[in-house]
């Protein structure tokens, strides 16, 4: 239900800025590291003693402590992944400098480590600042406001965002950029006597593909940012007690000289997290996750439809993915015990539907299933995101 709201909420985002027509769009992934106490939390005592309840047939139910404000408050998140989209014009330049304002959408899934609860963090930024640019390449600095809430209806209030990045050309009209932003929350009720002192700081690290539709020319590649939900089980394979969670993936399509074909390169993400809970540097009750690298290669093809239907377009393929699922946390288990993984390829298949935003931009909806046969595990998953197209 959250990938699918997001979902919306990225869609929207990209018709409702037309002030910045014409102008660079960029997407992609980003992780978070969150400012906290410990190892996450994962190694701390609960808040406040579990409340036990005695019932007069004998039996007892355990009450754990509302956590949840308390671990916001602090930055007692989970490190996380996520899917950022943004647009951004160049308002004044002189020589190689240029004044640049701009909006972005951005969504993170991390949980309250004490209570263990899931939630997304999604969050809309107003940015300004400078970039220098040589040749294509630009450096740039940028400093926003960015309202935010959370998907429990918890938490809201404003941020302070600041970054720096880096740009680099890699095919006409695209480029990529690598951005390091911080993410302070405000306290507006700083200093106040009896209240609770929000203070969650994250430091971000961002991999976005950037579109400058004006600077298009003839161009045999195409890039991909999508982000969405994988969940473990289904018809091949099962779950080894793994839970739905994220992923983001970064894709780059070269056309071959048969048939129409494109071969695929892929990075793709996973916060995997277990449902079984384990003990963690002496804390029970600790759901093991760790987030999966995957690199995967591929072929497809893309074709457009006729007609009314022009602006759409459906992309097929299929391809071998290897990534290393070791760990020592218990992620993994089968008929009730541990298992452990080791570095595992699995075959993919995908199917996309993709609607065209402008001449070299779309956006793009996949369904993918992958297997990972050593450890029988299956992935189905959907996700969304943008396209640089040819």
């Amino acid at each position: 239900m959250i990938s699918k709201a997001a979902g919306l909420i990225l869609l929207s985002f990209t018709f409702a800025t037309p002030i910045l027509a014409q102008s660079r769009t960029y997407a992609g992934i980003f992780n978070s590291r969150w400012r906290t106490v410990g190892l996450h939390g994962h190694d701390q005592p609960l808040c406040a003693p579990i409340k036990v309840i005695y019932f007069s047939n004998g039996a007892r139910l355990e009450q754990g402590p509302r956590c949840d404000p308390i671990d916001f408050a602090r930055g007692n998140l989970d490190n996380s992944i996520g899917f950022r989209v943004g647009r951004e014009k160049d308002y004044l330049t002189l020589g190689p400098l240029s004044l640049v304002g701009g909006a972005e959408a951005a969504m993170s899934y991390t949980e309250y480590n004490l209570s263990q609860v899931d939630f997304a963090l999604l969050s809309a930024t107003l940015n300004g600042g400078a970039d220098l640019h040589f040749g294509g390449v630009r450096f740039g600095a940028r400093a926003g406001l960015a309202p935010f809430a959370t998907s429990d209806g918890s938490e809201n209030g404003v941020a302070t965002v600041r970054a720096v990045h880096l740009s680099i050309p890699i095919a006409n009209g695209v480029a990529f950029r690598i951005t390091r932003q911080t993410f302070n929350v405000i306290d507006p009720h700083r200093g106040v006597s009896g209240r609770l002192r929000r203070d969650p700081r994250a430091a971000e690290t961002s991999f976005l593909l950037v579109s400058s539709p004006d600077q298009r020319g003839p161009s045999h590649w195409e890039f991909a940012a999508t982000a969405g939900v994988t969940t473990p089980g289904g018809y091949l394979g099962s779950s080894r007690g793994l839970r739905s969670s994220m992923y983001s993936m970064v894709s780059t399509y070269r056309a071959l000289p048969w048939a129409g074909l494109q071969a695929r390169l892929s990075w793709t993400a996973a916060a995997q997290e277990s449902t079984i809970a384990s003990q963690y540097r002496g804390y029970d009750g600790n759901y093991r996750s760790k987030t999966i690298n995957a690199f995967g290669l591929g072929v497809g093809r893309v074709h457009d439809l006729p007609g009314r239907f022009s602006r759409f377009a459906v992309r097929y393929g299929a391809g071998l993915d290897v990534a290393d699922w070791r760990d020592n946390y218990q992620l993994l288990s089968r008929d009730g015990k541990t298992t452990q993984g080791g570095v595992e390829m699995g075959p993919n298949a995908d199917l996309a539907l993709r609607f065209r935003l402008s001449p070299h931009l779309a956006f793009e909806t996949s369904l993918q299933k992958v297997y990972w046969r050593g450890i029988d595990v299956g992935e189905g998953r959907y996700s969304f995101g943008l396209v640089t197209t040819r």
